[in-house]
């Protein structure tokens, strides 16, 4: 069911969908040349989230009233909602970081 509905909205653009995508793809086939791909697409998305899956930033105490697409903000809500299955899926930070999660930041 969800991989229906990523495949049915993963061009809109959200990085809600995106990164949802990378992280079921990796979930689903660890670290391969196309989860890798699915990841960058991500990052491409919005580069924001990768900060708060590094911890390199906090989330805020309040989320944003508004956000748009590739914003801090838009990084922000979909990490409120998201950030715990981030940590509970095993090695998937690690993914991130080491696949050039760190070369975003200067950007």
């Amino acid at each position: 069911m969800l991989e229906e509905i990523i495949l049915k909205y993963e061009d809109d653009g959200f990085a809600s969908m995106a990164y949802t995508a990378a992280l079921l793809a990796f979930s689903k086939y660890g670290s391969t040349e196309k989860t890798d791909k699915i990841l960058e697409r991500a990052i491409e998305t919005n580069k924001h989230v990768v900060h708060y899956l590094l911890g390199t930033k906090k989330l805020p105490k309040y989320l944003p009233e508004a956000i748009s697409f590739g914003s801090e903000e838009e990084a922000q809500e979909y990490l409120n909602d998201n950030l715990s299955i981030w940590q509970e899926t095993e090695r998937a930070i690690d993914w991130v970081k080491s696949n050039g999660g760190l070369r975003w930041f200067q950007k």
